[in-house]
């Protein structure tokens, strides 16, 4: 969807200006949960800075 898209742009611009930019697909995933108040679960480091940055629901659980 382009708004998935126009939010990814936006929430790279933001990390940018914190030095953390991230690859566009993490972006796209994290919009995509963002506009539809969906929650992600991943351990995947990069969505915390996404996270901190935005509405991302994020959810890191460990399986050991």
């Amino acid at each position: 969807m382009p708004e998935d898209y126009e939010l990814a742009y936006k929430l790279q611009l933001k990390l940018m200006k914190n030095g953390k930019p991230k690859p566009f697909l993490d972006l796209l995933i994290a919009a995509t949960c963002i506009n539809r108040d969906e929650e992600l679960m991943t351990n995947d480091e990069d969505f915390k800075d996404i996270a901190n940055i935005s509405n991302l629901k994020l959810r890191s659980e460990i399986n050991e």
